[in-house]
This record gives structure tokens, sequence and C-alpha cells, in this order.
């Protein structure tokens, strides 16, 4: 049902959401499937000189397990699939 996978997506990003505000971030941007979890990055609305690039900040959420940052190499398995 249309509606089922709506409420399932709609749960998730709200869980990316919620778990990104929780360590200061603003909000989650869905990035792709990966190893049964979606993929949401960590983003902030404003962005400063003194920030430096590097790995973006994967928050992994799946329907039977906790939401939680993906480790380096799964990090690194992830832009890979990319």
């Amino acid at each position: 049902m249309k509606t089922d996978r709506a409420d399932r997506i709609a749960a998730m990003q709200k869980a990316a959401n919620d778990f990104a505000k929780s360590k200061e971030y603003d909000h989650a941007l869905y990035e792709t499937d990966w190893n049964g979890y979606s993929v949401y990055i960590a983003a902030l609305e404003s962005s400063t000189s003194s920030m430096c690039g590097g790995y973006p900040q994967y928050i992994l959420v799946s329907e039977t397990s906790a939401t939680r940052w993906s480790t380096l190499d799964e990090t690194s398995e992830i832009l890979s699939s990319l």
C-alpha cells in the first residue's frame, strides 16, 4: 500500500532529523539506501568560514535497529556505492 510506504519513509526521516538535532545539527537529508539502511547526511543551515571539509556525517536509519552514525568503514563503503 502506498500509504504504508509513505508512512515508513516519513518515520525514517523523522528519526534521522531527531538524531541530527540531538547532535546539534539542523536536520538530515536523505542520500541513498545502503545495506538495509536509509542513509541521511547530517546538515547545518549555516556554514562558517572556519569549517573545513572532510567525510560526510552519515546517519543510518533502519526499521529494525537504533538510529546511529556510520563508522568510517561504512562511510567509505557508502561513498564507493554512490
